[in-house]
């Protein structure tokens, strides 16, 4: 495994382009989260401060910011994208494969490097958090919710199954990227069939969890939901966000379906002659 992490490292460090786009990736990322604070939206002319509406207090600041950061994921597929398509582009995959590097190992390469990303990315997201929950909340209970970092693992985890299955299905990145955002759309054909299904034959559905949520997309996307408001708890308590919880039975499917498409992503490079 040191051996596939180190050579792809060589790729990435000797390649211009990719230290740039690794560096910017991970400088946005700490950015984002840092510079958050200062951010003071401007609705009908009044400056919003964040702040004051309770984004950075614990425990809500796991859920806020992990909901934010999930939206990284993109960036991330199109980095695992371009690393595996680069390589078809390039002829260095026939290249490995003549100097002796097996099918099998250039797949687990490309796999650990991806697995790797994903977890620095959300090591960093945790770390960033916390910096931030710091210095905004008294050190009691400043990781209650923490849980939401391995949340955002296993989100970034399942997505990027989904966008190395397609780079090594497609070889090129703008189909593999494209086909990315049909998959999404198909997903959403479904539900919406499956809710108007639903709606004729079912007489009372409001208790019935959705198949179509356990979908590879719409379960990803579903680990880390959009925080939950209070209106009235602003005005009572100073925080307009309530406290909710990881719900793993989708981080549950998300790394199932990772295990699914790391599988047949593993058939497809083994099966194939170039």
């Amino acid at each position: 495994m040191y051996r596939l992490l180190k050579i792809e490292w060589k790729k990435i460090f000797f390649h211009k382009a990719n230290r740039i786009f690794y560096s910017l990736y991970f400088l946005m990322i700490m950015g984002i989260i840092l510079f958050m604070p200062y951010i003071k939206p401007s609705i009908n002319g009044e400056n919003i401060d964040l702040i004051q509406f309770g984004l950075f207090n614990t425990p809500f600041i796991w859920n806020n910011i992990a909901y934010i950061m999930s939206f990284g994921k993109l960036l991330l597929a199109i980095i695992v994208i371009s690393n595996v398509t680069m390589e078809f582009n390039h002829g260095t995959y026939k290249q490995n494969i003549i100097d002796g590097f097996s099918k099998k190992e250039f797949f687990f390469s490309k796999w650990l490097s991806a697995v790797l990303l994903s977890l620095i990315s959300a090591f960093i997201v945790g770390i960033m958090i916390f910096i931030v929950a710091s210095i905004y909340n008294p050190m009691t209970g400043i990781l209650v919710n923490s849980s939401y970092i391995f949340a955002l693992f296993i989100e970034y985890l399942g997505f990027i199954s989904i966008a190395l299955l397609l780079a090594f299905l497609f070889k090129r990145s703008i189909f593999a990227i494209l086909s990315l955002f049909v998959w999404n759309i198909l997903e959403g054909i479904i539900q919406i069939i499956e809710f108007v299904f639903r709606k004729l034959t079912v007489s009372d559905n409001n208790h019935i969890e959705a198949l179509s949520n356990y979908l590879p997309l719409k379960s990803n996307g579903n680990i880390i939901n959009l925080p939950k408001f209070d209106l009235v708890q602003y005005l009572t308590e100073g925080s307009i966000f309530k406290e909710t919880t990881v719900d793993f039975s989708y981080v549950i499917a998300s790394f199932f379906y990772f295990i699914i498409f790391s599988f047949f992503t593993y058939l497809l490079i083994k099966k194939r002659n170039a």
